[in-house]
């Protein structure tokens, strides 16, 4: 038998603690069932942020960016690698909880919440990776068959106001083409990428292919042109039920008659019910009468 010091021990297990959660961890993220964020993550060259308010947090917020996260510089670094997420982040370490951000630009809308912090990158710079030439455009169109007025926009967010200062009206969009390979676009009912959304991969969508994916006609308000993995859209939808076959066209034989044959000529298909009354039968008499000649 062998006799190990306490320390040792102790030592011992930690080290296999230590072992297995990088284990558990990196099992976990394999197979897609959480995120983690470590606390030691890019710990040279970490992402600079500032504490904006303890104790609160945005009820609008955008983005889930990991459900668990280890500390406020493991979520910096994961909202700083997002191009869904702006500057603004909440981290909910210190309570086990989750990592979560806002999209670029949009404003906080505060409530309390002992469990959040709400910190923000304050070096844009260093989230900026070097830029790639996607080639990402969208078009949009105010009528339902790419008629009417439109629109081009860049890879980016686009908001109801550039909507305006390009010539289309917020709320007015029927129909959209996405251009660009691995390009993809996120369409927002409301102006602040918020309220339903629907994601649209590279292709063109007319007002028919819009309603079938749930989109809302003329309620886009914002949208975000992107290149690279599609992220789960919220508002995506089994496609509608086929519509009823149209009627038979005048002058066309009803189902079940033969050519030539018309209405007048078909079975009849009422159902008549008959009734029988039985009456007791009277003998009857007969009477000769002889005429004397």
């Amino acid at each position: 038998m062998i006799h190990r010091h306490p320390g040792q021990v102790t030592a011992h297990l930690w080290r296999g603690f230590g072992s297995l959660s990088v284990f558990l961890a990196a099992l976990l993220q394999s197979h897609g069932t959480l995120r983690f964020a470590m606390g030691d993550h890019h710990v040279e060259g970490a992402i600079p942020y500032t504490l904006v308010a303890a104790g609160k947090a945005c009820r609008n917020v955008h983005k889930e960016v990991t459900y668990v996260s280890m500390s406020p510089q493991a979520c910096a670094e994961l909202v700083c690698a997002d191009p869904l997420c702006g500057a603004l982040f909440e981290d909910r370490s210190h309570k086990g909880g989750s990592c979560s951000c806002l999209a670029p630009g949009q404003v906080c809308i505060e409530e309390p919440d002992p469990d959040s912090n709400r910190y923000e990158i304050t070096d844009a710079a260093a989230c900026e990776a070097p830029q790639e030439d996607h080639d990402c455009f969208m078009i949009v169109f105010d009528e339902g068959d790419f008629t009417g007025l439109s629109a081009s926009f860049p890879e980016g967010w686009v908001s109801s106001q550039d909507f305006e200062a390009n010539g289309v009206a917020d709320n007015s969009i029927s129909s959209v083409f996405v251009s660009g390979s691995g390009c993809y676009a996120v369409v927002y009912g409301e102006p602040d990428y918020q309220g339903w959304s629907v994601t649209l991969t590279e292709g063109s969508y007319t007002i028919d292919d819009l309603l079938a994916l749930a989109v809302v006609d003329d309620d886009i308000s914002s949208l975000a042109i992107q290149w690279g993995s599609v992220e789960a859209s919220s508002g995506d939808a089994p496609p509608p039920s086929p519509p009823p076959p149209p009627p038979p066209p005048v002058g066309h034989p009803p189902q079940g008659a033969t050519e030539g044959q018309t209405d007048d000529a078909l079975p009849s298909t009422t159902t008549t019910t008959s009734t029988t009354t039985t009456t007791p039968t009277t003998p009857t008499t007969t009477t000769t009468t002889t005429t004397p000649t």
